[in-house]
C-alpha cells in the first residue's frame, strides 16, 4: 500500500480545508479538543488566517507509511487581525506545530497539536500594551488619580477598560453550549452532507470582512436565489460559527445560497464600522454574484436581534443612498427601537430573564451606538419611512422582552407598506428561538415558515 501522502494532506489542511474531501471521513483532535469535525478544523484554521494574514507554515520534518504519518512544522505570521477577540497588536509570532494522521479503515485520525501558549503569552504581553494606550487614552495616568487607575487594572487580566473587560465576559461566559443540552437532530448527517461550506473574505470600503457561503451541493447554486444572513450577538459578540447550524439549515431546507457575514465587533472596532460591515457586504454581495459564478440575482438580507435590527437598516442605507432594497427581507426578534425604554413591557419580560435582560440590552447598546444615533433609521428601523420596504417577515418570540417592540414596527409597516408582510409570534417562545435548532416545534414552525416566504418572493431560475 502506498504511504500516506501527509505533506499534501497537511498543506490543503491549512491553506484550503474546505477544497480537500479527503477530510469528510475524518475526526479531528485539536491541541485540548477533542472529537471535532470538519467543519471544527475549517472554522479553528479560519481565525488563524483572520487573526495572521500572512501566516505561512515551514515543514521541518516528515514520516509515513500506509497506516500512520506525522508531520512537524514551523508558523510564523503578524498578528494584524482579531484572534480569538485578541485586539491585533502588529506582533510577528513564530511557533511550532505537530500532525499525527492515523489511517483507520475509511476514516482519517487527525490530532494537531500547536504551542499556542507561546503565542498568546506574546499576544497578550502586547495586547495589554495596546489596552493601555488605545483602550484606555482616556485616563489620566499621569496625575494625581494614576495610582488608583493602576491599582483596578492590575486586577483584571489582560488589563482594559470596563466596556471590554465586560464585553470579553459575555463572549466566554456564553462561548458554547453544554452538549448534554443540545437535542438529537435526525436529519443533520444529511444537511452536512447536503450543504458544502467556502469562505471569502471581501475588500470593503469599511475594511476586509469574512464571509461564510452556504451552498447547497444537491442542486446546481448557480441557479439558485440567495440570502445574506446578518447574525445576531449584540454588535458586541462573534457569533458566526455559533450560527453555523442556523445558516446550514436555512441554505438546505429553502436550497438557496445563504451568506454568512462576519463583521467586526464592538467595543474593538468604534461605530458603525459593524453596520457598514453589513450594509457594504451586502452591496458587494450582489455586485459579485455573477462573479462568484452565481447567475440568479434575487438576493434577500435577513439577521436576528441586532443582526435583525441590520436586515431593517440596511433598508434604509438602500433607499437613501438611490440602489435597489433587498428583494425580501427576515427579521427575526429585531431591534427595531433603540430606545427600548420605550416600552415598560420590556422591563417586565427581562426581569431575570436567562437569555436577554435589560442589563445586558443596555450594555450591548451603550458600547455599540452612541445616544445621539438612536432615533436614526439606519440604526432603529422604526424611526424611517416604511413605504419603500420590500416584502417582510418579522418572527417574534411571544416571551421575548422585544415584543412590544416588534409588534410596534409591524403595525406601523402593515399601514404604509404596499408590499406582504408576514408575522409570525411564537407562543411562549424566547428571544431569537428559531436559531436554537431542533429545540421546539415553534422553531420548527419559524423555518417552514421563513422558506415559504422565501419561495414566494425569490424565484429560482
Amino acid at each position: 500500500m502506498r504511504p500516506i501522502d501527509i505533506e499534501h494532506l497537511f498543506n490543503s489542511l491549512v491553506h484550503e480545508p474546505n477544497k480537500n474531501h479527503a477530510w469528510s471521513n475524518a475526526r479531528f483532535h485539536i491541541n485540548s479538543e477533542p472529537n471535532l469535525t470538519h467543519n471544527d478544523c475549517i472554522d479553528y484554521f479560519n481565525k488563524w488566517r483572520i487573526g495572521f494574514t500572512d501566516l505561512s507554515h515551514e515543514i521541518i520534518a516528515k514520516e509515513a507509511n500506509a497506516s500512520f504519518a506525522y508531520l512537524s512544522y514551523r508558523l510564523r505570521g503578524t498578528h494584524n487581525g482579531i484572534f480569538y477577540h485578541s485586539l491585533p497588536t502588529g506582533k510577528k509570532i513564530s511557533g511550532t506545530g505537530i500532525v499525527f494522521i492515523r489511517q483507520h479503515k475509511q476514516t482519517l485520525d487527525v490530532q494537531i497539536m500547536e504551542d499556542l501558549h507561546l503565542v498568546w503569552s506574546i499576544i497578550d504581553r502586547f495586547s495589554e500594551k495596546e489596552y493601555k494606550e488605545a483602550e484606555l487614552s482616556g485616563n489620566d495616568f499621569a496625575g494625581p488619580a494614576g495610582p488608583i487607575y493602576r491599582s483596578i487594572l492590575s486586577s483584571r487580566t489582560p488589563p482594559a477598560s470596563t466596556d471590554q473587560l465586560l464585553a470579553n465576559t459575555f463572549r466566554w461566559m456564553s462561548h458554547q453550549i453544554d452538549t448534554d443540552c443540545l437535542p438529537t437532530i435526525p436529519y443533520l448527517e444529511k444537511m452536512q452532507r447536503d450543504v458544502s461550506v467556502d469562505y471569502m473574505t471581501a475588500p470593503l470600503k469599511s475594511g476586509n470582512v469574512s464571509i461564510k457561503w452556504y451552498k447547497p451541493n444537491t442542486i446546481d447554486f448557480k441557479n439558485l436565489p440567495s440570502v445574506v444572513y446578518f447574525h445576531g450577538g449584540g454588535w458586541v459578540m462573534d457569533c458566526r460559527n455559533a450560527y453555523d447550524l442556523a445558516t446550514k439549515k436555512l441554505a438546505w431546507q429553502s436550497q438557496m445560497n445563504v451568506f454568512s457575514i462576519e463583521y467586526r465587533l464592538a467595543p474593538e472596532h468604534p461605530f458603525p464600522t459593524y453596520y457598514m460591515d453589513c450594509f457594504q457586504g451586502f452591496e458587494w454581495l450582489r455586485s459579485h454574484l455573477l462573479v462568484l459564478g452565481i447567475k440568479n440575482t434575487h438576493l434577500a438580507a435577513a439577521g436576528d436581534s441586532a443582526g435583525g435590527c441590520m436586515a431593517g437598516g440596511l433598508v434604509h442605507y438602500c433607499h437613501d443612498r438611490g440602489i435597489p432594497v433587498p428583494d425580501a427581507i427576515m427579521m427575526l426578534s429585531p431591534v427595531t427601537d433603540l430606545i427600548f425604554e420605550n416600552y415598560p413591557s420590556f422591563f417586565e419580560k427581562s426581569t431575570k430573564n436567562v437569555f436577554l435582560s435589560y442589563g445586558v440590552a443596555a450594555f450591548q447598546r451603550a458600547v455599540s451606538i452612541p445616544i445621539d444615533k438612536w432615533r436614526e433609521p439606519h440604526y432603529s428601523p422604526v424611526y424611517g419611512d416604511l413605504s419603500y420596504f420590500p416584502p417582510t417577515l418579522v418572527i417574534i418570540g411571544g416571551d421575548d422582552p422585544l415584543l412590544v417592540e416588534n409588534q410596534c414596527f409591524v403595525d406601523k409597516l402593515k399601514k404604509v407598506s404596499t408590499k406582504e408582510v408576514v408575522v409570525l409570534i411564537g407562543d411562549r417562545m424566547p428571544h431569537a428561538y428559531p436559531i436554537f435548532i431542533g429545540m421546539s416545534t415553534a422553531g420548527d414552525l419559524a423555518y417552514e415558515t421563513m422558506v415559504n416566504f422565501l419561495k414566494n418572493h425569490l424565484k429560482h431560475h
